[in-house]
């Protein structure tokens, strides 16, 4: 089937044979048949809302997010993700994202503003100012990334709020089921919104390619790919990290000249475990597991 864009979904029906979907186009409803209907339509998902209208509503950490892409000097080696701060009060994150332009950095600023709560909706093309972040880091003085350069070449500000859902005890209904944001929309740390999504795209076509039945196909995609986005889901809630850096910043409120001086050995262990449980990126491990093709 080909891509069509200017369409929205409205409703899906379902018989033994596939589904029925309308969708509107302008003023226009119109009716597409296919053999299964996959809702990968985001955080805000019409199609999760027809299958699942009480599955829970959007809830808000309190942080505020800002993104920006801009030109400014190499941070590092070039291929070092830099994060400085803490979700509890302010986090600044940068990390290079072009082999063809090395000096264009991606920017994303974090800022603790209000109590976790429930919203009835959420805009990610809210433009943000450079005016707005710098009233949070314009005091940060960073060795390693000039924050105000960055904000000053920065052409188009992004503004997000930090949300997440509780998981679904189910995805599917018959031919139809979920995927990525939609699924298990979650805080994007680690790069895991994007990533797990990628991950569910492989798995569901890997079992709808090994099973005849697109049923069975799609019951097995949602056993293998929902128990473990539903644990991220709730570990990326913890904030793992945030314990060490709130046991650092009480030890050494005025610095220190290397970690060890802070951290035992068992405690840096520990620390590079609970992240490695909501993200690891090892690259070798990737490349060298076995592939998902059929």
């Amino acid at each position: 089937m080909p891509v069509r864009t200017g369409v929205r979904f409205e409703d899906v029906a379902q018989d033994g044979d596939g589904v029925l979907v309308t969708l509107r186009e302008g003023d226009e409803l119109v009716r597409e048949r296919a053999d299964v209907l996959v809702g990968a339509d985001g955080v805000q998902s019409a199609v999760r809302e027809r299958l699942w209208p009480s599955g829970g509503p959007l809830l808000w950490s309190g942080i505020r997010m800002w993104r920006g892409v801009a030109e400014g000097e190499q941070i590092m080696d070039g291929a070092t993700v830099l994060v400085g701060g803490s979700n509890r009060a302010g986090k600044f994150v940068t990390y290079h994202i072009s082999a063809r332009n090395p000096r264009l950095i991606n920017w994303v600023a974090e800022v603790k503003v209000d109590e976790p709560g429930v919203v009835s909706a959420a805009d990610w093309y809210r433009r943000g100012s450079s005016a707005e972040v710098s009233a949070h880091f314009a005091s940060w003085k960073f060795r390693l990334a000039d924050i105000g350069a960055l904000l000053s070449a920065t052409d188009r500000i992004l503004e997000y709020p930090m949300v997440d859902r509780d998981p679904l005890p189910q995805w599917r209904q018959g031919r139809v089921t979920l995927l990525g944001d939609a699924a298990h929309p979650m805080y994007p740390i680690g790069s895991n919104g994007g990533s797990q999504a990628v991950l569910d795209a492989r798995v569901l076509a890997r079992c709808l390619a090994t099973h005849d039945d697109a049923e069975r196909g799609l019951a097995a995609y949602e056993e293998e790919r929902r128990p473990p986005t539903s644990a991220l889901v709730l570990a990326h809630r913890a904030l793992p990290i945030e314990e060490t850096i709130t046991l650092v910043t009480e030890r050494a409120p005025n610095g220190f000249g290397g970690i060890r001086e802070v951290l035992s050995e068992e405690e840096l262990a520990a620390m590079a475990d609970a992240q490695r449980s909501i993200s690891d990126a090892d690259v070798r491990a990737l490349n060298e597991r076995e592939s998902w093709s059929v």
